[in-house]
């Protein structure tokens, strides 16, 4: 079995807050993780959970419903709130 790519939790410094390496340590990673990993992540208009989800997990279908999920500038923890239900 291949080693699967971590995904490396950063925040909006760039530091590494944790590592991942399936959804259940993402979900709870994001549960403890500062509000900054979340935006750092959706930056751009970009989606790096779901790219990580459907490039390293091969998980098309939760990919494309975490690619629906946009970051919310006023409310950053309902965007967490979101990305953490469809991982669930």
């Amino acid at each position: 079995m291949a080693d699967i790519s971590p995904f490396y939790l950063k925040s909006d410094d760039g530091n590494v807050y944790n590592e991942v390496r399936d959804i259940k340590g993402l979900v709870n990673a994001l549960k403890d993780c500062p509000i900054s990993c979340v935006i750092f992540h959706l930056r751009d208009g970009g989606n790096d959970f779901a790219s990580w989800v459907q490039d390293a997990l091969g998980n098309r279908l939760i990919a494309r419903q975490l690619r629906r999920i946009t970051l919310d500038p006023k409310n950053p923890e309902k965007t967490r709130r979101e990305l953490i239900a469809v991982l669930r």
